[in-house]
């Protein structure tokens, strides 16, 4: 009794000094890891940031002659759509310009982040534009307008209820149900995006765009409501519902 009771404030200094030394070599590693990462993302691309009032400005190499255009177009449409959608986002909006062989942008609302690529998204179905004016007013429209609809707050993405049975039962069940934090339909998405794009970018309802609903109505292939609600169906298909969109959240404001 006396020996273990002599040995065990040995085991708790030892304890402590065991939990002190993964502490350490804990924290150096992750401030290792921060100063790596600062410079360079998994696929070694260096990236700059500029920041500004409300937006952070990230470009890879190559991209550097963008960064003072795009964060002047940005700050632009900070006030425009501040205004309209009555909006304050609560931290600076994070926007990342990369280049490559592809074409496109994107948004995530929930995290407040914008992605671009420099090179110009020209094709048959859409006339000729600023490429640069257009996907960063569509993208920050995206941000802006799903932000304004969230029901829940930006970090749930979605609840989700579900039960599952036994897999070794003979009449297994499999239930799942997903409420979502965003509401918005696909064609009510990108035609907001279009339509604030038209009027504060460089986007047009153009001869293009018309054809394809003329061409689609006197066809009798309009999109069905249950279609336009989601992306389905080829690549056209989704141009489609873009198509649509804009079309009708442009009717809607005119009239």
């Amino acid at each position: 009794m006396n020996i273990s009771c002599g040995l065990y404030p040995k085991r708790r200094y030892r304890r402590t000094i065991r939990n002190l030394l993964i502490f350490f070599l804990s924290a150096v590693s992750f401030y290792v890891h921060e100063i790596s990462a600062a410079n360079f993302n998994s696929f070694g691309l260096k990236y700059y940031t500029v920041d500004t009032d409300h937006f952070r400005i990230n470009y890879v190499d190559g991209c550097g002659h963008l960064a003072e255009p795009v964060a002047n177009k940005l700050e632009e449409l900070y006030k425009i759509y501040r205004d309209i959608y009555n909006l304050v986002l609560p931290n600076k909006t994070e926007v990342v310009i990369l280049n490559g062989d592809v074409s496109n942008g994107w948004a995530f609302a929930n995290s407040n982040t914008i992605t671009i690529w420099a090179i110009d998204f020209d094709f048959n179905m859409r006339g000729s534009h600023n490429w640069i004016n257009d996907v960063v007013t569509h993208e920050y429209a995206h941000v802006v307008s799903i932000w304004s609809s969230l029901k829940f707050p930006s970090q749930i993405i979605d609840f989700r209820l579900g039960f599952f049975s036994h897999p070794n039962e003979k009449g297994r069940v499999e239930a799942f149900h997903s409420i979502p934090n965003e509401i918005l339909p696909a064609w009510f998405v990108e035609g907001i995006a279009q339509y604030e794009s038209s009027r504060h970018g460089s986007d047009t309802w153009d001869s293009h765009r018309d054809m394809i609903l003329r061409t689609l109505t006197l066809s009798d292939k309009i999109l069905s409501w249950e279609h336009m609600q989601v992306f389905t169906g080829r690549s056209d298909d989704y141009e489609k519902a873009y198509n649509h969109g804009f079309s009708l959240v442009k009717y809607i404001s005119e009239t």
